[in-house]
Order: C-alpha cells, then structure tokens, then sequence
C-alpha cells in the first residue's frame, strides 16, 4: 500500500511541477526552430506542437485554476481564519469568484482560440509525416487572433494583479511563480501558432489565381496578404468578440462592469479595491469550526459572536447546542461538567480531523438530528427558547433582560 501511495505521489510531483518545466522547453523551442514533426502514439501519429499545445493549454489551464483556488480561498467578505488547518493560506482569493462566469467566459475564449486555430492534417500511420497547419476561412482565423490577444490582455492583469504578494510568503511565491509559467507557456504557444497561420496564409494567397469578385473583397485580400494585416485585422475584430462576450455574461445575470469587478472585488491584491474584515483566530471548538469552514450554502452562517473574547462565525446549530449546554448547566450542574469533559475530550481532536469544507459539511449532516434534539429539549424545558438560542455568543443571558 505504502508502494502505491509513494508511485501516486511521486506521479503527482511530475504531474503538477516538472511537466509544466517540460512542456516550456518544447515550446520555446517550437517557437524559435519551429516544430511540426509527429509522434507516434499506438498506430496513430499526432502532431507533437498540437499534443504540446494542448497539454499547455487546457492541463495547464486546469492545474492554474487549483492554484488559484489555493494562492487565496476567501472572498473578500470573508474574514482570513488564521491558522486554520483547511486553509492553504492566509490571503483572499486574487479574482473574485462573484464574477466567476464573465472571468471563466474569457479564459476560455482566450484558450480555445490557439486550440481552433492550430487545426493540423489529419495524419495516417507512415514514417516521416509531417504536421502541416490547416487552413480555416480568414475571417475565423482574424477572430481566433482576436481572441488570443484578448487573452493577452486578460493574463496580463492577471500578472500585475497577482504581483501584490509574490513574495508575502515561500507557498506563495511559488504557487504565484507556476501561474506565471502558465501564462508564458500560452505565449509561446500563441505566437508559435499565429506565426505559422500567418505564413501558411500568406503562401497560400500567392499560390492561388482566383480573382476576387469586388473591389470590398479585393483589399481585404491585399490586406491579408501582408502581415500587417493580420495584426491590425484582429485589432479591430477584439472588439465585436468582447461585445458578444458581454453579452453572454448580461445573459448569465453578470454585471456590465463584471470584466473590471473580477479584479477590484477582491482583497490583498494589486487592483483590490474592496476592505475585508479583520482575520480571526482559528480555535479548536469543532462545532464552531464547522460554521466557519462549512460551505456557506449548507452550514448557513447567521452572524458573527464572540468566545473567550475572540469574534467567532456562528450559526443556528453551533448556538443551538451551546443554549442547550447553558440549560443543562443551570438545571444539573454536576451532569454538565460531565457532558463538558466528554465534549472537550472528544470535540477537540475532532476539529483537528475538519480540515476541509467537505468535513465540515458531513460533521454538520451528522450533527442535524442531535441539533434537533437540543431545539425539543429546548422547547420543553425553556420558557423563552429562540431568545436562549439567539442571545448565544453575544455575552448575555436572557435573565439579563428580566427587568426591562
């Protein structure tokens, strides 16, 4: 068992730190000697440019995503747990996850344009092939481009914005780091592939002796057959391809200033414009650790309170309990100091095993039935049990609003 587990381990490693290495050689080589040999894999041959591009681009996409997610977990109106054993880091989230369709909505059209526009021939199972370029109708070729630059301009705020901490931290620095390595790795592989639609274009409209039938069509031809045409042609298509982009989130109930909110509304960072709680101290009460780590959907936080004088989150089953220990202690105190002892004995070691929201959110299910328990309880035993229930965690009683 411990073999497998080392293997599963050591393929992670390769996986998540050297392949991304890997993959920056071969594409700083494919851009600078160019490379359109094939791989053979099984009976098949594969493009090796098109196999690179797409492990850099979509498996590094998908591993940039959970580094993101781990560089900084909280949003920014959420306060930083300090210490807390489900949290990789003590910053909030760099790109605001309330904008979350219009953020994913341009990534992938930044990501899919180099993949559309790096179509290859299909190849057949012979020694020697070569991988040529396909070619696709000019006008989607200018809009792949466009959707490439437009990536350019989304990973460059990404870059800066990222840039505000890099150093805060070794776990930081180096989660920061391997973006950045994804960000040069879409580089290379974009210009490599823009380059080589260019030049296959290009040869392409001098081969052929087909006259255009107006005068329209003949200078966007001319155009295309220079390449500044296919720098200044994709220019202007970013803005049609930006529009229709918006529209989509509009759609998908995103705000119109959603492009810029996905970097200003956030906390810690570069363009961060928005002003978080203060972080609070992770303590080892795992009731209060599920309504602090739970997902917010399920365990349902109400408010903030305080214990032993640190402001804690809380929720309707952590003061449902607590208002139910307070009644067992005032009605039977020495089966209270037992019901605590077993409680601390247990609890704690418990909320050292809660170290992701997942857990909490089962800790939270298995709990339901006693919460209810402590509810009936409640209702039988208190005059005034939803006061007892919410006064919890705020420093009073309600005997201390008798004589009101």
């Amino acid at each position: 068992m411990n073999i497998i587990l080392g293997i599963l381990l050591i393929a992670i490693i390769a996986v998540v730190f050297i392949l991304p290495l890997v993959l920056t050689g071969f594409n700083i080589y494919g851009l600078v000697k160019g490379d359109n040999r094939c791989i053979r894999i099984g009976d098949r041959l594969f493009s090796r440019a098109r196999v690179c591009d797409i492990l850099s681009l979509v498996g590094g996409f998908i591993l940039a995503v959970t580094d993101i997610k781990l560089v900084g977990e909280y949003t920014w109106d959420e306060p930083v747990i300090l210490e807390s054993p489900g949290a990789y880091s003590e910053f909030h989230e760099p790109f605001s996850s309330y904008q979350w369709v219009t953020f994913a909505l341009l990534a992938a059209v930044s990501v899919l344009s180099p993949l559309i526009l790096n179509r290859r021939e299909k190849l057949m199972s012979r020694c020697g092939s070569r991988a040529k370029i396909k070619l696709l109708p000019p006008g989607v070729s200018v809009i792949c481009i466009s959707g490439i630059y437009m990536g350019y301009i989304l990973f460059a705020f990404c870059a800066v914005q990222l840039s505000e901490n890099i150093f805060a931290h070794e776990f930081l620095f180096l989660g920061v780091a391997y973006l950045y390595i994804y960000f040069l790795n879409y580089i290379l592989c974009t210009l490599r592939v823009i380059r080589e639609t260019v030049t296959a274009n290009m040869e392409h409209f001098r081969e052929r002796d087909i006259k255009p039938k107006s005068e329209i069509i003949a200078k966007c031809e001319k155009c295309l057959e220079k390449w500044a045409g296919w720098v200044v042609f994709p220019l202007i298509g970013i803005l049609p391809l930006f529009g229709a982009v918006f529209c989509i989130c509009v759609i998908f109930g995103q705000e119109p200033a959603g492009v810029i909110k996905i970097f200003t509304e956030t906390s810690d960072w570069t363009f961060s414009r928005m002003v978080s709680p203060p972080p609070e101290q992770y303590h080892g009460h795992y009731l209060c650790t599920v309504a602090v780590n739970g997902h917010e959907r399920l365990v349902k936080p109400t408010r903030m309170g305080v214990r032993q004088g640190v402001r804690i989150g809380v929720n309707r089953q952590l003061c449902a309990a607590n208002a139910f220990e307070q009644v067992i202690e005032e009605k039977t105190p020495r089966f209270h100091r037992f019901i605590r002892y077993v409680y601390d004995t247990c609890g704690y070691p418990l909320s050292k095993q809660i170290t992701t929201k997942l857990r909490a959110d089962i800790v939270y299910l298995v709990m339901k039935p006693l919460e209810w328990l402590f509810v009936l309880t409640l209702y039988f035993t208190d005059t005034e049990p939803e006061s007892r229930i919410a006064l919890q965690y705020t420093g009073k009683r309600v005997g201390d609003f008798s004589g009101i």
